[in-house]
Protein backbone atom coordinates (compact mmCIF):
# COMPACT_ATOMS: atom_id res chain seq x y z
CA UNK A 1 0.00 0.00 0.00
CA UNK A 2 1.33 3.44 -0.93
CA UNK A 3 0.52 6.91 0.18
CA UNK A 4 -1.66 8.43 -2.94
CA UNK A 5 0.22 11.77 -2.07
CA UNK A 6 3.27 12.71 -1.13
CA UNK A 7 3.88 14.25 2.25
CA UNK A 8 5.26 17.64 2.38
CA UNK A 9 7.69 18.09 4.97
CA UNK A 10 10.89 20.49 5.45
CA UNK A 11 13.69 17.62 6.45
CA UNK A 12 13.98 14.21 5.92
CA UNK A 13 16.84 12.34 7.73
CA UNK A 14 17.67 8.50 6.84
CA UNK A 15 19.47 6.89 9.78
CA UNK A 16 18.09 7.33 13.57
CA UNK A 17 22.00 6.82 15.13
CA UNK A 18 23.36 9.30 17.29
CA UNK A 19 24.40 11.53 13.89
CA UNK A 20 20.53 11.13 12.50
CA UNK A 21 19.19 11.81 15.65
CA UNK A 22 21.59 14.78 16.25
CA UNK A 23 20.49 16.71 12.54
CA UNK A 24 16.67 15.69 13.20
CA UNK A 25 16.97 17.79 17.07
CA UNK A 26 18.67 20.27 15.51
CA UNK A 27 16.11 21.13 12.95
CA UNK A 28 13.47 20.69 14.73
CA UNK A 29 14.13 22.91 17.26
CA UNK A 30 14.41 25.74 14.86
CA UNK A 31 11.09 25.08 14.01
CA UNK A 32 11.46 22.44 10.58
CA UNK A 33 8.80 19.81 10.46
CA UNK A 34 11.32 16.64 10.38
CA UNK A 35 10.99 12.73 9.59
CA UNK A 36 13.52 10.83 10.73
CA UNK A 37 13.03 7.18 9.44
CA UNK A 38 15.54 4.42 10.87
CA UNK A 39 15.37 1.03 9.97
CA UNK A 40 15.94 -0.98 12.83
CA UNK A 41 12.98 -0.65 15.75
CA UNK A 42 14.94 1.52 18.18
CA UNK A 43 17.07 4.52 17.75
CA UNK A 44 20.96 4.79 18.67
CA UNK A 45 22.14 2.26 15.66
CA UNK A 46 25.78 0.99 16.24
CA UNK A 47 25.97 3.41 19.10
CA UNK A 48 23.32 1.16 21.10
CA UNK A 49 22.97 -2.13 19.36
CA UNK A 50 26.81 -2.70 19.36
CA UNK A 51 27.60 -2.83 22.88
CA UNK A 52 30.16 -0.21 22.77
CA UNK A 53 30.79 1.01 26.07
CA UNK A 54 32.53 4.55 25.56
CA UNK A 55 31.78 7.77 23.86
CA UNK A 56 35.23 9.18 22.23
CA UNK A 57 35.98 11.92 20.35
CA UNK A 58 33.89 14.81 22.64
CA UNK A 59 37.66 16.27 24.22
CA UNK A 60 41.07 16.74 23.36
CA UNK A 61 44.07 14.61 23.86
CA UNK A 62 46.76 16.50 26.30
CA UNK A 63 46.75 16.97 29.84
CA UNK A 64 45.82 14.67 32.94
CA UNK A 65 42.53 15.46 33.31
CA UNK A 66 39.41 16.30 30.18
CA UNK A 67 38.93 20.22 29.23
CA UNK A 68 36.22 21.34 27.28
CA UNK A 69 33.94 19.56 24.93
CA UNK A 70 35.33 20.11 21.61
CA UNK A 71 32.02 20.56 20.07
CA UNK A 72 29.46 21.90 22.38
CA UNK A 73 25.48 21.43 21.47
CA UNK A 74 23.98 18.83 21.48
CA UNK A 75 27.44 16.16 21.75
CA UNK A 76 27.46 18.15 24.94
CA UNK A 77 23.99 17.95 25.68
CA UNK A 78 24.26 14.33 25.42
CA UNK A 79 27.36 13.75 27.09
CA UNK A 80 26.07 15.79 30.58
CA UNK A 81 22.92 14.58 30.51
CA UNK A 82 24.37 10.60 30.25
CA UNK A 83 26.58 12.24 33.48
CA UNK A 84 23.49 12.74 35.80
CA UNK A 85 21.26 9.34 34.68
CA UNK A 86 25.18 7.59 36.06
CA UNK A 87 27.05 9.83 38.26
CA UNK A 88 29.51 6.84 38.42
CA UNK A 89 30.10 6.66 34.69
CA UNK A 90 32.90 9.49 34.81
CA UNK A 91 34.63 10.53 32.01
CA UNK A 92 38.56 8.76 32.02
CA UNK A 93 41.74 8.71 30.32
CA UNK A 94 42.67 5.73 28.29
CA UNK A 95 46.17 5.90 26.91
CA UNK A 96 46.43 9.19 25.16
CA UNK A 97 42.65 10.01 24.89
CA UNK A 98 39.62 10.84 27.01
CA UNK A 99 36.32 8.81 27.06
CA UNK A 100 33.28 9.00 28.36
CA UNK A 101 31.79 5.31 29.55
CA UNK A 102 28.13 5.25 29.06
CA UNK A 103 25.38 2.02 29.05
CA UNK A 104 23.29 1.16 25.58
CA UNK A 105 20.25 1.04 27.54
CA UNK A 106 20.76 4.86 28.45
CA UNK A 107 21.75 6.08 25.73
CA UNK A 108 18.95 4.52 23.84
CA UNK A 109 16.45 5.75 26.16
CA UNK A 110 17.79 9.27 26.69
CA UNK A 111 17.71 9.56 22.82
CA UNK A 112 13.89 8.55 22.93
CA UNK A 113 13.50 11.20 25.13
CA UNK A 114 14.91 13.79 23.25
CA UNK A 115 12.74 13.12 20.33
CA UNK A 116 9.30 12.62 22.12
CA UNK A 117 9.86 15.89 23.01
CA UNK A 118 9.92 17.32 19.99
CA UNK A 119 5.96 18.50 18.33
CA UNK A 120 7.81 19.19 15.05
CA UNK A 121 9.45 15.53 14.83
CA UNK A 122 7.84 12.21 13.42
CA UNK A 123 10.12 8.91 13.98
CA UNK A 124 9.54 6.37 12.09
CA UNK A 125 11.18 2.90 13.19
CA UNK A 126 11.45 -0.02 11.24
CA UNK A 127 11.48 1.42 8.14
CA UNK A 128 13.72 2.24 5.12
CA UNK A 129 14.44 4.31 2.19
CA UNK A 130 13.49 2.03 -1.09
CA UNK A 131 13.44 4.84 -3.91
CA UNK A 132 14.00 8.23 -4.61
CA UNK A 133 13.66 11.22 -7.46
CA UNK A 134 15.71 13.90 -8.03
CA UNK A 135 14.92 16.97 -10.39
CA UNK A 136 17.67 19.67 -11.43
CA UNK A 137 20.64 18.63 -8.63
CA UNK A 138 17.27 18.34 -5.95
CA UNK A 139 16.41 15.60 -4.06
CA UNK A 140 12.48 16.04 -4.78
CA UNK A 141 10.71 12.62 -3.22
CA UNK A 142 11.76 9.68 -1.28
CA UNK A 143 10.04 6.95 -1.08
CA UNK A 144 10.02 5.05 2.29
CA UNK A 145 9.20 1.46 2.75
CA UNK A 146 7.38 1.17 6.52
CA UNK A 147 5.34 -1.41 8.19
CA UNK A 148 3.82 -3.21 6.01
CA UNK A 149 3.08 0.24 4.11
CA UNK A 150 4.41 2.87 1.64
CA UNK A 151 5.36 6.27 2.38
CA UNK A 152 6.20 9.20 -0.83
CA UNK A 153 8.11 11.83 1.01
CA UNK A 154 8.27 15.38 -0.23
CA UNK A 155 11.00 17.14 1.48
CA UNK A 156 12.73 20.47 1.07
CA UNK A 157 15.73 18.80 1.83
CA UNK A 158 17.40 15.56 3.39
CA UNK A 159 20.11 14.38 5.76
CA UNK A 160 22.02 10.74 4.47
CA UNK A 161 22.87 9.51 8.35
CA UNK A 162 22.32 5.85 6.99
CA UNK A 163 26.17 5.58 8.06
CA UNK A 164 26.57 3.93 3.98
CA UNK A 165 25.32 7.10 2.33
CA UNK A 166 22.30 4.71 1.38
CA UNK A 167 19.82 7.61 0.46
CA UNK A 168 22.76 8.81 -1.55
CA UNK A 169 23.75 6.02 -3.21
CA UNK A 170 20.29 6.16 -4.67
CA UNK A 171 20.16 9.63 -5.57
CA UNK A 172 23.39 8.69 -7.63
CA UNK A 173 25.71 10.72 -5.62
CA UNK A 174 29.43 10.31 -6.51
CA UNK A 175 31.24 8.40 -4.00
CA UNK A 176 34.36 6.55 -2.65
CA UNK A 177 34.56 2.48 -1.60
CA UNK A 178 37.68 1.20 -0.24
CA UNK A 179 37.95 -2.30 -2.04
CA UNK A 180 36.84 -5.14 -0.21
CA UNK A 181 40.40 -6.25 0.82
CA UNK A 182 41.23 -2.78 2.73
CA UNK A 183 37.93 -2.02 4.44
CA UNK A 184 38.12 -1.73 8.22
CA UNK A 185 37.08 -4.72 10.00
CA UNK A 186 34.01 -4.76 11.81
CA UNK A 187 33.64 -5.51 15.33
CA UNK A 188 31.56 -7.71 17.15
CA UNK A 189 31.52 -7.37 20.92
CA UNK A 190 30.26 -10.18 23.92
CA UNK A 191 29.94 -9.10 27.46
CA UNK A 192 31.92 -11.07 29.78
CA UNK A 193 30.15 -12.02 33.24
CA UNK A 194 32.20 -13.94 36.09
CA UNK A 195 35.62 -12.86 35.93
CA UNK A 196 37.64 -12.93 39.05
CA UNK A 197 40.48 -11.19 39.84
CA UNK A 198 40.85 -8.88 37.21
CA UNK A 199 44.10 -6.72 36.42
CA UNK A 200 45.17 -4.31 33.79
CA UNK A 201 47.25 -7.90 32.55
CA UNK A 202 44.31 -9.51 30.88
CA UNK A 203 44.54 -6.70 28.27
CA UNK A 204 47.43 -9.19 27.26
CA UNK A 205 46.48 -12.25 28.09
CA UNK A 206 43.46 -12.51 26.02
CA UNK A 207 45.49 -12.16 22.59
CA UNK A 208 48.42 -14.30 23.70
CA UNK A 209 45.85 -17.30 24.20
CA UNK A 210 43.75 -16.18 21.23
CA UNK A 211 47.02 -16.48 18.95
CA UNK A 212 47.96 -19.95 20.98
CA UNK A 213 44.94 -21.56 20.46
CA UNK A 214 44.55 -20.22 16.40
CA UNK A 215 48.18 -21.68 16.03
CA UNK A 216 47.09 -25.21 17.70
CA UNK A 217 43.37 -25.21 15.72
CA UNK A 218 41.55 -24.59 18.56
CA UNK A 219 40.47 -21.16 17.93
CA UNK A 220 38.97 -20.08 14.45
CA UNK A 221 41.61 -17.98 12.41
CA UNK A 222 39.09 -15.14 11.98
CA UNK A 223 39.33 -14.53 15.83
CA UNK A 224 42.87 -13.46 15.83
CA UNK A 225 42.39 -9.70 16.36
CA UNK A 226 40.12 -10.51 19.73
CA UNK A 227 40.61 -7.59 22.17
CA UNK A 228 39.61 -7.34 25.93
CA UNK A 229 38.75 -4.71 28.09
CA UNK A 230 36.95 -4.13 31.35
CA UNK A 231 33.27 -3.62 31.94
CA UNK A 232 31.82 -0.90 34.08
CA UNK A 233 30.69 -3.29 36.43
CA UNK A 234 32.63 -5.88 38.72
CA UNK A 235 33.01 -9.16 37.38
CA UNK A 236 32.52 -7.57 34.03
CA UNK A 237 34.44 -7.54 30.63
CA UNK A 238 34.36 -6.90 26.48
CA UNK A 239 35.55 -9.08 24.23
CA UNK A 240 35.92 -7.24 20.78
CA UNK A 241 35.75 -9.33 18.08
CA UNK A 242 37.34 -7.82 14.95
CA UNK A 243 36.75 -9.27 11.99
CA UNK A 244 36.74 -8.82 7.71
CA UNK A 245 33.47 -6.79 6.96
CA UNK A 246 31.18 -9.44 5.76
CA UNK A 247 27.26 -8.62 5.27
CA UNK A 248 26.69 -12.18 4.34
CA UNK A 249 28.71 -13.87 7.45
CA UNK A 250 26.48 -16.06 9.38
CA UNK A 251 25.70 -14.01 13.09
CA UNK A 252 25.44 -17.51 14.19
CA UNK A 253 28.50 -18.98 13.50
CA UNK A 254 30.26 -16.18 14.72
CA UNK A 255 28.33 -16.55 18.24
CA UNK A 256 29.63 -20.23 18.47
CA UNK A 257 32.82 -19.34 17.11
CA UNK A 258 33.26 -16.53 20.22
CA UNK A 259 31.70 -18.86 22.32
CA UNK A 260 34.13 -21.37 21.76
CA UNK A 261 36.90 -18.92 22.44
CA UNK A 262 35.45 -18.44 25.78
CA UNK A 263 35.72 -22.01 26.88
CA UNK A 264 39.17 -21.95 25.75
CA UNK A 265 39.85 -18.38 27.65
CA UNK A 266 37.98 -20.33 31.02
CA UNK A 267 40.73 -23.20 30.46
CA UNK A 268 43.91 -21.07 30.14
CA UNK A 269 43.09 -17.70 32.46
CA UNK A 270 41.91 -18.34 36.25
CA UNK A 271 40.59 -14.87 36.01
CA UNK A 272 38.21 -16.43 33.16
CA UNK A 273 37.38 -19.77 34.93
CA UNK A 274 34.07 -19.11 35.96
CA UNK A 275 33.22 -16.95 32.81
CA UNK A 276 30.23 -16.46 30.99
CA UNK A 277 28.72 -15.20 27.97
CA UNK A 278 26.27 -12.67 29.98
CA UNK A 279 25.33 -10.52 26.09
CA UNK A 280 26.46 -10.16 23.11
CA UNK A 281 25.61 -7.58 19.82
CA UNK A 282 24.53 -10.38 17.86
CA UNK A 283 25.86 -9.27 14.88
CA UNK A 284 28.75 -7.76 13.76
CA UNK A 285 28.98 -3.66 13.10
CA UNK A 286 30.78 -2.13 10.16
CA UNK A 287 33.57 0.52 11.01
CA UNK A 288 33.75 1.82 6.87
CA UNK A 289 31.30 2.21 4.52
CA UNK A 290 30.27 4.11 0.80
CA UNK A 291 32.00 7.94 1.83
CA UNK A 292 29.85 10.49 0.25
CA UNK A 293 31.65 13.25 -1.93
CA UNK A 294 31.85 16.63 -1.08
CA UNK A 295 32.79 19.51 -2.40
CA UNK A 296 35.61 18.72 0.27
CA UNK A 297 37.35 15.65 0.82
CA UNK A 298 39.53 15.64 4.55
CA UNK A 299 42.59 13.77 4.13
CA UNK A 300 44.83 11.75 6.63
CA UNK A 301 47.35 15.08 6.13
CA UNK A 302 44.38 17.22 7.24
CA UNK A 303 44.00 15.17 10.68
CA UNK A 304 47.95 14.73 11.58
CA UNK A 305 48.44 18.52 11.04
CA UNK A 306 45.15 19.44 13.01
CA UNK A 307 44.11 21.74 9.79
CA UNK A 308 41.85 24.63 10.24
CA UNK A 309 39.42 26.10 7.69
CA UNK A 310 37.09 29.08 7.33
CA UNK A 311 34.29 27.26 6.94
CA UNK A 312 35.10 24.72 9.25
CA UNK A 313 31.76 23.31 11.34
CA UNK A 314 33.12 20.19 13.34
CA UNK A 315 36.23 19.74 15.37
CA UNK A 316 37.81 16.56 15.95
CA UNK A 317 40.91 15.30 17.99
CA UNK A 318 40.62 11.56 17.76
CA UNK A 319 43.60 9.56 16.49
CA UNK A 320 43.05 7.45 12.87
CA UNK A 321 42.12 4.46 14.89
CA UNK A 322 42.67 1.76 11.71
CA UNK A 323 41.55 -1.67 11.92
CA UNK A 324 43.26 -3.70 9.43
CA UNK A 325 42.51 -7.63 8.27
CA UNK A 326 46.71 -7.43 7.93
CA UNK A 327 48.09 -6.01 10.82
CA UNK A 328 45.63 -5.38 13.36
CA UNK A 329 44.87 -1.77 14.81
CA UNK A 330 46.89 1.23 14.26
CA UNK A 331 46.49 4.77 15.77
CA UNK A 332 47.80 7.85 14.39
CA UNK A 333 47.77 11.40 16.63
CA UNK A 334 46.56 14.96 15.49
CA UNK A 335 49.28 16.80 17.93
CA UNK A 336 48.54 16.73 21.51
CA UNK A 337 46.49 19.53 22.83
CA UNK A 338 44.88 20.34 19.69
CA UNK A 339 42.44 19.86 16.93
CA UNK A 340 41.50 19.37 13.13
CA UNK A 341 38.29 20.93 12.15
CA UNK A 342 35.64 19.51 9.54
CA UNK A 343 34.85 21.69 6.51
CA UNK A 344 31.38 22.32 5.23
CA UNK A 345 31.78 20.66 2.18
CA UNK A 346 32.15 17.59 4.02
CA UNK A 347 28.58 17.11 4.65
CA UNK A 348 26.85 18.82 1.68
CA UNK A 349 26.55 15.96 -1.56
CA UNK A 350 28.61 16.94 -4.68
CA UNK A 351 26.44 18.41 -7.25
CA UNK A 352 23.27 18.35 -5.10
CA UNK A 353 21.68 21.15 -4.16
CA UNK A 354 19.73 20.01 -0.71
CA UNK A 355 21.47 16.92 0.15
CA UNK A 356 23.41 16.38 3.05
CA UNK A 357 25.36 13.98 5.14
CA UNK A 358 26.49 12.80 8.35
CA UNK A 359 28.31 10.39 10.53
CA UNK A 360 30.32 7.24 8.70
CA UNK A 361 29.50 8.62 5.05
CA UNK A 362 30.86 11.77 4.63
CA UNK A 363 33.07 13.04 2.67
CA UNK A 364 36.92 11.50 4.03
CA UNK A 365 39.41 9.44 2.68
CA UNK A 366 39.38 5.82 4.24
CA UNK A 367 42.44 6.71 6.75
CA UNK A 368 40.58 9.99 8.11
CA UNK A 369 37.28 8.34 8.52
CA UNK A 370 39.06 6.48 11.31
CA UNK A 371 38.59 9.67 13.29
CA UNK A 372 35.58 11.11 12.25
CA UNK A 373 33.58 7.81 12.44
CA UNK A 374 33.67 7.96 16.47
CA UNK A 375 30.51 8.52 18.46
CA UNK A 376 31.48 12.07 19.77
CA UNK A 377 32.12 13.44 16.43
CA UNK A 378 29.22 11.64 14.59
CA UNK A 379 26.87 13.43 17.22
CA UNK A 380 28.06 17.40 16.09
CA UNK A 381 28.26 16.14 12.28
CA UNK A 382 24.68 15.23 12.79
CA UNK A 383 23.49 18.74 14.47
CA UNK A 384 25.59 20.50 11.84
CA UNK A 385 23.95 18.70 9.16
CA UNK A 386 20.83 19.64 10.52
CA UNK A 387 21.32 22.73 10.64
CA UNK A 388 22.68 23.69 6.95
CA UNK A 389 19.77 21.35 6.06
CA UNK A 390 18.29 25.06 7.75
CA UNK A 391 20.13 27.40 6.40
CA UNK A 392 19.62 25.90 3.32
CA UNK A 393 15.63 26.11 3.17
CA UNK A 394 16.01 29.39 4.26
CA UNK A 395 17.98 30.29 1.40
CA UNK A 396 15.75 28.88 -0.81
CA UNK A 397 12.59 30.80 0.58
CA UNK A 398 10.90 27.81 1.60
CA UNK A 399 10.94 29.26 5.37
Amino acid sequence: MISTLPIAIDLLVVGGGVAGVAAALAASRCGLKVALVEKEHSLGGTATLSLSATICGLFRNSGQEPGEFLNEGIAAEIAATLGKMAPAKSVRRAGRVFVLPYASGELQTLLESLCAKEENLDVYLGAAAVALAVNEGAVDSVTVSAAGKTIMFAPSAVVDASGSGEVACLAGARFELAPATQLQLAGFTAKIGGLQGMDDSLAIKVPFVVAKGIEAGSIAAALRYTVFSPGELAGEGLLKVNIPDDPMADSAVLAAAVAVLVDRLAAELPEFSRAFIAASSGRSFSREGRRILGSYLLTADDVRSARKFPDAVVKGAWPMEIWSGERGVSYRYPPDNDYYEIPAGCIKARDFTNLFMAGRCISVSHEALGSTRVIGTCIALGEQAGLAAVNCISSSGHL
